[in-house]
């Protein structure tokens, strides 16, 4: 007797980020398998919006209630009967994070589950999982957003250790950078910062054989480039490969170019291109320390995990 035909329902999720939200529609099947049908990508500001008092501006948070809207609205149309959202770094950092979560709640119907990072790792992994040839096997994955990194290693739909760094590509850009192009200082204190980061990774190390992942928008824009596609190709770039040789002619490219400069170069985009030097650096730091000649791009993460966690995605773990 043939296999039932898998139940399949059309969902959205919204990545609510640092620097970008992203956005996707797809189909998801009980085998747990995601069909993506539509991806929206844009830069909220959240990260650059945080003030010295720690508090989100009114205009950031007028800013992110209307793109929210807009992609809430695209997954009503498109059919969608869930919409699942999550939102990380920046609104954990934020003082005033519940205002933005409450006016979505009640001026939008849209429920954004404010996740911890050990929850943020747990529902990557599961996303970049979904893309792997074989889900269940170990896998090292390293997800660099804008105002936290998160380094997992999981194995048949568990994460075995996993670790948030407070560090980003928005983060050290507003920390460290005041010059365009930076000066040579201002890059050596970024390379400082990311070796206090080194001890968390000392666990990690020992995994020598099992593959590393590289997600995120940085890994993407640079997969981007390094094929040469001015638009956005996730199929195209799900498995390149980033070398520490590749990344080291980035971050010598990138210094030496002002911001007008970055913004032209296929494949990063213009806000990208503000905080692509510090993510670069960020990327080759991990490979440096987890003793890699290279890691694999994946374009699935946090998004595509809110899709195939359980009713209670919020306690995943």
């Amino acid at each position: 007797m043939p296999d039932p035909t898998p139940e399949t329902r059309r969902l959205a999720a919204l990545d609510v980020g640092t620097n970008s939200t992203l956005f996707l529609l797809a189909e998801v099947d009980d085998a747990g398998r995601v069909r993506p049908l539509r991806h929206e990508a844009v830069t909220n500001d959240l990260g650059r919006g945080l003030s010295a008092s720690g508090e989100l501006s009114p205009e950031v948070i007028e800013l992110n209630l209307r793109q929210l809207e807009d992609l809430t609205q695209i997954a009503v149309q498109d059919g969608a009967i869930e919409i699942r959202a999550a939102a990380t770094e920046a609104l954990r950092r934020a003082a005033n994070a519940t205002d933005l979560i409450a006016r979505a709640r009640a001026e939008l119907g849209l429920e954004i589950r404010l996740i911890s990072g050990q929850e943020e790792a747990a529902l990557t992994y599961l996303g970049v999982a979904s893309g792997l040839p074989d889900p269940a096997a170990p896998v090292l994955v390293a997800d660099v957003g804008g105002g936290s990194s998160e380094v997992l290693l999981g194995q048949a739909g568990n994460v075995r250790f996993s670790v948030s760094l407070k560090v980003g590509a928005v983060s050290l850009d507003r920390s460290f950078i005041r010059h365009d192009p930076p000066l040579a200082p201002e890059l050596d204190a970024i390379r400082r910062r990311l070796g206090e980061i080194t001890p968390a990774l000392a666990d990690l190390r020992r995994q020598t054989g099992v593959p590393l992942v590289f997600c995120g928008g940085t890994a993407s824009a640079l997969a981007h480039a390094d094929l040469g596609l001015a638009d956005y190709q996730p199929e195209a770039i799900s498995g390149h490969r980033l070398t520490r040789q590749r990344l080291d002619e980035f971050i010598a490219q990138f210094a030496a170019m002002p911001l007008e400069q970055r913004r032209i170069i296929p494949g990063i985009g213009r806000r990208r291109a503000e905080i692509i030097l510090p993510g670069t650096l960020i990327l080759a730091h991990l490979l440096e320390v987890l003793e890699r000649a290279e890691a694999a791009v994946s374009e699935r993460g946090l998004r595509y995990g809110l899709l195939l966690a359980p009713e209670n995605w919020g306690e995943v773990h």
